[in-house]
């Protein structure tokens, strides 16, 4: 049948972190699309729950101190920054003569709608603002692209900053001053809904149109298997 779908791509989930499951979350809540079936829209319900709950004990954690997080709030600044100036310098150029141009004013669009806004943001947000970002890059197929137009050192740049921004916030790695037990568990539980709710998308799937569909909502998925 040519609507089979893999369900290797989706299952089992990706390993992710506490910032990077909730950013998964909300990825794969805007994918759903418009007219699911109910078990879906509830499956995916009860996901945002889990989410909130696991966001909720994160936040009630304590947090590193300004002096740990300037410097590599800075970093992170200067990394986006330098990587859309690269892409729109290639504005400049006129389209027929140099098909970079177009390539350049997509990624542009796509990927910083709105300019560099989101560095302006709370640490937290901005460092979900950021992974939301490189996940889009890669989802979308676009890092060959955005190393051609911009270097590959730029994007690498953004890529080691971005890193180190998340350990500093103790979003990727765990600091003594943090309560694992009960982020874990919330954490646990947000995986157990968002395999549910892979479950019910991939039941779905009766024909080409709904394996269609089914990729496209959990495309977010597959992009993180990658």
């Amino acid at each position: 049948m040519t609507f089979e779908i893999d369900s290797q791509n989706y299952i089992p989930l990706p390993r992710v972190g506490v910032a990077s499951a909730t950013a998964l979350t909300t990825s794969l809540v805007s994918a759903m699309p418009a007219g699911a079936p109910k078990i879906v829209k509830e499956a995916a319900s009860k996901m945002v729950e889990a989410k909130d709950a696991l966001v909720l004990s994160w936040r009630t954690e304590p947090t590193p101190t300004e002096s740990d997080r300037r410097p590599a709030d800075v970093a992170l600044d200067r990394a986006w920054a330098a990587l859309p100036a690269r892409l729109k310098a290639f504005t400049a150029l006129p389209v027929a003569d140099f098909p970079e141009t177009e390539k350049a004013e997509m990624l542009l669009r796509q990927v910083f709608p709105d300019g560099l806004r989101f560095l302006q943001l709370p640490y937290n947000q901005e460092w979900a603002e950021s992974e939301k970002r490189l996940q889009m890059i890669e989802a979308e197929g676009w890092v060959d692209t955005v190393k051609e137009l911009a270097g590959p050192r730029f994007l690498a740049g953004v890529i080691k900053a971005h890193g180190v921004y998340g350990k500093v916030l103790g979003i990727t790695t765990a600091s003594a001053s943090e309560k694992p037990k009960v982020r874990m568990e919330n954490l646990r539980k947000l995986r157990i809904a968002m395999r549910r709710y892979v479950y019910a998308v991939l039941a779905l799937v009766e024909d080409d149109a709904t394996a269609n569909a089914a990729r496209a909502a959990l495309k977010p998925i597959a992009a993180r298997h990658r």
